[in-house]
């Protein structure tokens, strides 16, 4: 889980009264206060830096690309405009770039605060998990309360899977800062990622508490719910995380699968449909959409999702599995051996295509005793769908 980039680039040295102003998430009374600052000195780079600033916070990121470039064609070493162009061009396009302006920013100031927590979240968030740490650890000595360098240190320990140091890095963010929504978030994701999923819950309810207008939190506690198969709650955090973000990335699926076990399988089947309208290659979703479907009796209909799936990644285990049960419910007894023998393949301790694998052979002898004129025992496939 990436930690949302404008999380930290507020932290800057305002002036009172604007601070006054995003202590009330008032963007708009922020930005004109900085304008009559800028009548009074409409030379200041700095004032003009703050206003791109103010225009990320309140979501106006191409106005605040151009301030920014503004800026540096007439001062091409001016750390925070750099800092505020790469934040805008990631938000706006998910640029390479940013990265390598980030690296900029630090190759001319090796000790800018801000600089170093965001080239370490751009880090974190291209996979480069050790060097954030490196990047994170070097932020903490730099400043007194160094929380936002805590809490990327967190998710950089927390992607390396060193759940236990993770957490000790995320409580000393919020021992700097108990309300600091952004150190719940994590630390709840860190919970869950250690199966501790009451205390993940209790995590997740802390950053609501502090900010319920994010939706990450309420999806963060859909899934923490699920877990816990409390299911009716998990599709109430899910739809308002939704509702707070309809494109926010996993909550359609997350939705469809706490519907799927709730056993309302039409609702789960409009989900996964969304999930795929963003995603049409998503082959967790397709293969619950072809379990959705098999439950719904939707037999050809499953067959051909799971196929896609199964032609997207040949190794989807779970779409072989479940197209097998497809097959068997078509009355399809030979595909569907082909769709365990595959599983097998891929998976040869897998239970469940062992057994109806040799249930299949079982009663395909048993089949063949009968037309000879010998009897043998009635046998019941194992037909219990698989979830991804």
């Amino acid at each position: 889980m990436p930690l949302h980039i404008t999380d930290l680039i507020v932290s800057t040295d305002w002036d009172p009264q604007i601070e006054t102003f995003l202590r009330n998430n008032d963007s708009n009374g922020a930005i004109s206060e900085i304008e009559r600052l800028m009548k009074e000195d409409n030379s200041s780079h700095e004032l003009i830096v703050q206003k791109g600033m103010l225009l990320i916070l309140s979501g106006d990121y191409e106005s605040a690309l151009e301030i920014f470039d503004s800026v540096l064609r007439s001062e091409p070493e001016s750390t925070d405009a750099l800092l505020g162009k790469g934040i805008s061009q990631y938000i706006l396009f998910q640029s390479d770039e940013t990265q390598e302006i980030f690296q900029k920013v630090i190759s001319l100031k090796p000790d800018y605060y801000r600089g170093l927590v965001n080239l370490g979240i751009i880090l974190n968030v291209n996979g480069h998990y050790k060097e954030a740490l490196k990047v994170f650890d070097h932020a903490i000595t730099l400043q007194g309360e160094p929380i936002e360098a805590w809490t990327g240190h967190a998710l950089a320990l927390n992607n390396l899977e060193e759940y236990d140091l993770a957490l000790k890095s995320c409580n000393n963010a919020i021992k700097i800062n108990p309300e600091s929504f952004t150190a719940w978030l994590v630390k709840a994701d860190i919970l869950e990622n250690k199966v501790e999923l009451k205390e993940s819950l209790k995590a997740a309810k802390e950053a609501t508490r502090i900010n319920p207008n994010h939706p990450l939190a309420w999806r963060t506690m859909g899934i923490t719910l699920y877990g816990l198969n409390k299911f009716d709650e998990a599709i109430d955090a899910l739809r308002q995380s939704l509702l707070l973000d309809n494109d926010i990335s996993g909550s359609w699926h997350a939705l469809g699968l706490a519907l799927l076990k709730n056993k309302e399988y039409t609702e789960a089947l409009v989900a996964f449909d969304v999930q795929l309208s963003h995603d049409p290659e998503d082959i967790p979703a397709l293969g619950n959409k072809g379990i959705t479907l098999y439950l719904l009796q939707k037999y050809k209909e499953a067959r051909d999702v799971l196929l896609t799936a199964i032609e997207i990644k040949p190794s989807y285990v779970f779409g072989w599995n479940n197209l097998g049960l497809v097959y068997q419910a078509l009355g399809k007894k030979e595909e569907a051996l082909k769709a365990y023998n595959a599983v097998i393949a891929l998976d040869p301790s897998n239970i469940q295509a062992n057994t109806n694998r040799n249930i299949l052979i079982e009663d395909k002898k048993m089949n063949q005793s009968v037309k000879s004129g010998k009897k043998g025992k009635k046998s019941s496939y194992s037909k219990r769908e698989k979830t991804d």
